[in-house]
């Protein structure tokens, strides 16, 4: 038996499929969903960003990962494989949320985590039983999870060959425009630190590789576990990156204990810098009076910040723009820059939806670079055009040489520091980058 398992592209502005030779660096989903497949059963991923995907493939089974901005791809890449006879199923994000809208694309829709599911959905495809619908109605326990099949990666199509791991699922918080909470829940859970030290650990030796991406929401999200897995990483040497809030920098001694395990990059939610809409959206534990101090210490314990910042706020104008441009300049940080889009099985798509406030449900649309929802009082056009001019002064080359400089001082005698900094935050920001965002295309896949 065949399974072939397929992570769609999402669509240009221009509404073609989006594709390069090489994207920056792997992600889990795939890897690790064919971790999940029992023994003996013949599996290939690919990713379509960078990998040709042929419906008419030798392969028996089909599984599609999507997430809103890959929906509308990934039923027309479903249509197609089921014309040539294939049997699909699909899940992820969107599916989980609009389950009636998939399962016109497919065989059989996933619904929730999938480490419930995946032997049982295999056993019936075989035993010619599929059933339409498979749902996890629990979170899964983060205990005895197989590895993911990082020997599936096809490396050579990606510029850094990173690991990507994931310690942690689940958040307390409940931003009203986060998919995470709806689908994960919202209780943290952990997995054993021994078992994440092992899967890194091996995957180093294999891969022979040091660079890797924690694919957590929150990395620091329970100071008692984040001390033991710091501490549990330092003999590896590895350098690391992940996601994490910004009240990690409320504890010096985590933060230092952090870069002692080879943190070397944080993604910080810091979203506005506006409190009144970060209270709107329940994130008013972000507080816009302690950004400063609190980026400062990331800074000083040789952590570089790429902060995420969401434009399309109720309360932004168009001063807004100018504002957050000077405060990511002024605090010698990266930024991700996005617009506010409301996707499904979210509170906040469920509030613009029932007030009519929504300006299509066109999914090749919900990029985060697009605006999808009617905004107070910036038109769509120029919300986006004010929107791609931000991201590409945020991207200056000077900026990001003051960037450079300001990290490297601390890691001077650090080859790999050097390599992330020059190679990775500053060639890429100031020339990859620049080049996709003057296009108005994503530059981080």
């Amino acid at each position: 038996m065949k399974l072939l398992l397929v992570m769609p592209t999402q669509y240009t502005h221009d509404g073609r499929p989006f594709k390069q030779k090489k994207a920056f660096f792997p992600t889990l989903t795939l890897p690790y969903i064919a971790g999940l497949v029992p023994a003996g059963i013949d599996v290939e991923i690919k990713n379509e960003y960078i990998q040709t995907v042929d419906p008419t493939a030798d392969c028996d089974l089909v599984g599609i990962s999507i997430s809103t901005l890959h929906a509308v791809r990934g039923y027309e890449l479903a249509d197609e494989f089921r014309r040539h006879g294939k049997t699909v199923f699909m899940g992820g994000f969107h599916a989980t949320f609009m389950p009636d809208e998939a399962a016109r694309h497919c065989d059989s829709v996933v619904i929730g985590e999938a480490e419930y599911l995946m032997e049982t959905i295999i056993e019936d495809y075989r035993n010619g039983c599929l059933k339409e619908r498979y749902r996890a109605d629990t979170p899964h326990p983060l205990a005895n999870l197989p590895g993911p099949r990082y020997d599936l990666i096809p490396y050579k199509k990606y510029y850094y060959r990173s690991i990507p791991c994931q310690t942690s699922r689940g958040c307390p918080n409940n931003c009203r425009y986060c998919t995470v909470t709806a689908f994960y829940g919202r209780k943290y859970r952990f997995r054993p630190v021994c078992e994440v030290v092992e899967e890194v650990g091996r995957a180093v030796r294999n891969l022979r590789s040091r660079l890797v991406m924690f694919i957590d929401d929150n990395i620091a999200a329970k100071k008692s576990y984040s001390y033991e897995l710091y501490e549990a990483l330092i003999p590896l040497n590895i350098r690391w990156v992940s996601q994490c809030a910004l009240t990690m920098a409320d504890d010096p001694e985590l933060l230092k204990h952090a870069a002692r395990a080879g943190m070397r990059g944080a993604f910080i939610g810091i979203e506005t810098l506006n409190s009144t809409s970060l209270r709107k959206v329940n994130k008013g534990f972000n507080k816009v009076e302690d950004y400063k101090d609190k980026l400062t210490a990331f800074r000083q314990a040789g952590i570089a910040v790429s902060a995420n910042m969401i434009f399309g706020f109720e309360d932004d104008d168009r001063q807004t723009f100018e504002d957050t441009y000077k405060f990511i300049a002024d605090a010698n940080i990266y930024a991700n820059p996005y617009i506010l889009t409301p996707y499904p099985g979210t509170k906040h798509y469920d509030d613009l939806d029932k007030s009519g406030r929504l300006l299509h449900k066109d999914w090749r649309r919900y990029t985060a670079y697009q605006q999808v929802a009617r905004h107070p009082t910036i038109p769509a056009g120029e919300m986006e055009d004010l929107f791609w001019d931000t991201y590409l002064r945020l991207y200056s080359p000077w900026l990001n040489f003051r960037r450079m400089f300001k990290r490297t001082l601390k890691s001077f005698f650090s080859p790999m520091d050097w390599f992330l900094n020059i190679r990775i935050y500053f060639y890429n920001a100031t020339f990859v980058s620049r080049k996709f965002i003057k296009k108005r295309l994503p530059p981080y896949y």
